[in-house]
């Protein structure tokens, strides 16, 4: 399984972190915290993602997630190795 783009954006809507309309306009470049969502928020779409994908993200290591690119590439290799 490969966490995509479409698969980070279901997971905004199914949080409740921002409406359908607003997460489908999420850029994978940009930082999260710059289009909206907030620190709580945030925590709360990495849990959302660890449990679909069976992944702890250690403390240590969420402080590296700052894009949708940066969780997906994150995901993606944890689920490779």
């Amino acid at each position: 399984m490969q966490l995509t783009n479409s698969d980070v954006i279901k997971a905004v809507i199914d949080a409740e972190i921002l409406p359908e309309s607003e997460a489908s306009l999420l850029k994978e470049g940009v930082k999260l915290d710059e289009q909206g969502v907030d620190s709580l928020a945030f925590y709360n779409l990495l849990l959302v993602l660890e449990e679909r994908c069976g992944i702890h993200i250690p403390d240590n290591e969420v402080n590296q997630l700052h894009t949708m690119k940066d969780i997906i590439d994150y995901f993606n290799s944890k689920m490779a190795g």
